[in-house]
């Protein structure tokens, strides 16, 4: 199996995985929620959770309140996502 596409503009090849908003792909909406989606997960992935993982000390609360609510947009976007392969 290939790698897993998420958000991606094309549907992924027979057999794999991808997720996207639900909806008419060509519709704009639908086209910004998963292009940005496809940037801000990983972003948030790499600023967020790696750094918070690899020992960046102690974080005050109110960064780690802001951090949460990074975290949780995305998560709460993917979570009415689709399996674009069903």
């Amino acid at each position: 199996m290939g790698a897993v596409r998420f958000f991606a503009a094309e549907p992924p090849k027979p057999g794999e995985p991808g997720l996207r908003r639900p909806g008419d792909p060509t519709n704009q909406t639908v086209k910004a929620m998963n292009e940005g989606l496809r940037s801000f997960a990983p972003g948030v992935q790499l600023a967020i959770r790696n750094t918070s993982a690899h020992g960046a000390g102690p974080m005050a609360a109110l960064d780690a309140l802001e951090q949460l609510g990074a975290l949780s947009l995305p998560a709460r976007w993917i979570d009415d996502c689709e399996d674009a392969a069903a």
